[in-house]
């Protein structure tokens, strides 16, 4: 039974919290839209693409920032905010 329980309490350890999850889903977002964009796209993609970044992308930085200061002491969460270059 304690072996069973052990296997438990790690994965939950490893798991995010939520504000980060939801930053590392967007953040991947991100980059994915970043390599789709395309000058000679057609005007109808890039109006999709340009509507996805908006709504993932546009506060990115600024969450990354928020994240890293709130969790700058947790040595298991850090490097999983710090995995994303924005640029900045």
């Amino acid at each position: 039974m304690t072996a069973l329980v052990f296997p438990t309490i790690t994965m939950a350890a490893d798991t995010p919290p939520a504000d980060v999850t939801a930053f590392i889903h967007d953040a991947e977002i991100c980059q994915y839209l970043a390599g789709e964009w395309d000058g000679t796209l057609p005007d109808a993609r890039k109006k999709d693409l340009t509507a996805e970044t908006g709504a993932h992308c546009a506060t990115i930085d600024a969450r990354q920032k928020i994240l890293r200061r709130k969790y700058m002491h947790s040595k298991n969460i850090l490097p999983k905010i710090n995995a994303y270059d924005f640029g900045y």
